[in-house]
C-alpha cells in the first residue's frame, strides 16, 4: 500500500512538471512571436486567456511573466493598463530572491514607461535595478541581447543624470557581451561610442580603465 501511494505521488509530480514545462514553452513562444497590426489583437487576447488560466495563476513565475507581457503589449496603446499589469507582476516577485529574469524584464518595462513620461529619475531607478540583476548574476536566464539592452538602457539613463562612473561600469559589462551578439547588431557600435563618452566625461584614472 505504501509503495502504491509513493508511486501515485511520483506520477502526479511528473504530470505536474510536464504541464508546467508545456506552459513555459507556450508562453516563451508567444513572447517571441513577432507582433504586427494584423495579429496584435489576437496575441493580446491570448495573453488575457493565459492571465485567467488556473495553472498560470498558481505558478509565480508564469503569472509574473504573463503580467509582464500584458504590460509590454499595452505599453504603446494604454499606458495606465501597462502600468497596472507591470505593477501586478512586480508585486508577485519583488520581495523574493528568485524569478530574477522576469523581475529584470519588469524593471526595464517600468523604466521604459517612466522614460516615456519624462520621469528621468524614476526611469533611472528601474533601469538600474534591472542592470544590477544582470551584473550580479551571470547565470540569470536572459538572452545576451536582452542583457546588453538592459545594461545600455541603464548606462544611457545614468549618463543623462551625469552618473558617468556608473554608466562606464554598465557599458563595460555590455561591451564584454558584444562577441556573443550578431556582428551587425546596432548595439555593437552603440556600446563603443558610449564607452568613449563615459571615459571622457567621468575623468576615470588610467588604472580604472580596463
Amino acid at each position: 500500500m505504501f509503495l502504491f501511494v509513493c508511486s501515485c505521488k511520483q506520477r502526479f509530480s511528473k504530470l505536474e512538471s510536464d504541464k508546467l514545462l508545456a506552459y513555459n514553452k507556450a508562453i516563451d513562444e508567444l513572447a517571441t512571436k513577432p507582433t504586427h497590426p494584423n495579429n496584435a489583437d489576437s496575441i493580446l487576447n491570448t495573453w488575457k486567456v493565459f492571465n485567467r488560466d488556473a495553472v498560470v495563476l498558481a505558478d509565480t513565475n508564469l503569472n509574473a511573466s504573463v503580467k509582464y507581457n500584458l504590460g509590454r503589449m499595452y505599453a504603446q496603446k494604454n499606458v495606465d493598463s501597462s502600468k497596472f499589469y507591470l505593477q501586478q507582476g512586480l508585486e508577485l516577485v519583488e520581495q523574493g530572491s528568485d524569478f530574477l529574469a522576469v523581475k529584470a524584464r519588469i524593471y526595464t518595462g517600468m523604466g521604459n514607461l517612466a522614460y516615456s513620461e519624462t520621469l528621468e529619475h524614476q526611469a533611472n531607478y528601474y533601469y538600474n535595478k534591472a542592470a544590477i540583476i544582470v551584473l550580479a548574476d551571470s547565470t540569470v536566464k536572459l538572452s545576451d541581447m536582452s542583457k546588453a539592452i538592459m545594461l545600455l538602457s541603464a548606462s544611457q539613463s545614468n549618463k543623462n543624470l551625469q552618473q558617468y562612473s556608473l554608466a562606464y561600469k554598465m557599458d563595460l559589462a555590455a561591451f564584454k557581451l558584444m562577441p556573443k551578439l550578431p556582428p551587425n547588431s546596432v548595439n555593437q557600435q552603440k556600446v563603443l561610442v558610449q564607452l568613449i563618452i563615459d571615459i571622457y566625461k567621468s575623468n576615470l584614472p588610467d588604472k580604472d580603465v580596463e
